[in-house]
């Protein structure tokens, strides 16, 4: 079952399904116990982990880390209304635990690859919120800043290049 994800053109379930994967790996090398969830848990979370003591509720964004066209880094990736209501809704039945999400950002192809990035490769940053989850998650330098870095330009294992929102040139 793909949720609320199978009216989602396909080459978007698979950015989505590819991002989980590469997100659950990286939080596992960073010692989390990572449980995956289709659909998402409360219409938010992907994953829910533990570390340290810790319960996560985790929500993955996955996107190309530049606009299709330039060379302009993607500012942010959004929330629906579904999931913020869905993040208070799992806040509240799990008052101890964190409400966070986790933004991957690709470089697919050669052709993606603006500022020498290896392609292939992603970076991964979890963002920790307090009692309520922000419309917007920022990927500017300022914002990338205050997130924990999980991957940075890290090689994937998986093929990413089928991802890429440039054609091949």
């Amino acid at each position: 079952m793909l949720g609320r994800t199978a009216k989602r053109p396909m080459w978007q379930i698979e950015l989505g399904l590819t991002g989980r994967k590469v997100a659950k790996r990286s939080l596992e090398r960073h010692g989390f116990d990572v449980k995956e969830h289709d659909p998402p848990a409360g219409g938010f979370a992907h994953l829910s982990a533990s570390h340290a003591g810790r319960t996560y509720w985790i929500n993955v964004r996955t996107g190309n880390k530049y606009r299709a066209t330039g060379d302009e880094i993607n500012p942010y990736f959004s929330l629906t209304p579904i999931e913020q209501e869905g993040a208070k809704s799992l806040k509240s039945r799990n008052p101890r635990s964190v409400l966070a999400c986790i933004a991957l950002t690709i470089v697919a192809s050669p052709a993606d690859a603006l500022h020498g990035e290896p392609p292939n490769s992603f970076s991964c940053f979890l963002i920790e919120y307090g009692d309520s989850v922000p419309r917007r998650i920022r990927l500017d330098e300022k914002h990338l800043n205050d997130y924990v870095r999980l991957a940075i330009d890290e090689r994937s294992n998986d093929d990413l290049s089928s991802l890429s929102n440039r054609s091949a040139q």
